[in-house]
């Protein structure tokens, strides 16, 4: 999670990083739901769909959130990321 809160350090830099601090604020949280949700997929799937699933129920469970919230809230978040990171990679 917080690798992906710092990963728009690098665009930082760049001299237009005024007009892209939106983008950069939206790539920062997108970063913190997508990155360890692909790196429990990546972990997970090799192993079957029962496995992924497994770990979505603990996490469930875990903090008593619905799996449709969960669904919801990070759906949403990946909506944000992809949207911010099109517009990074734009340079728009």
């Amino acid at each position: 999670m917080f690798v992906g809160l710092v990963a728009p350090i690098p665009f930082i830099a760049n001299v237009g990083a005024k007009q892209l601090g939106p983008w950069l604020l939206g790539f920062a949280f997108g970063n913190m739901v997508v990155l360890p949700s692909a790196v429990v997929a990546a972990v997970t799937l090799p192993k079957g769909p029962a496995r992924f699933r497994e770990f979505w129920r603990y996490y469930e469970v875990k903090w008593g959130i619905g799996l449709k919230g969960i669904v919801w809230v990070y759906g949403f978040m990946s909506l944000v990321w992809v949207m911010c990171t099109t517009r990074l990679l734009l340079g728009t």
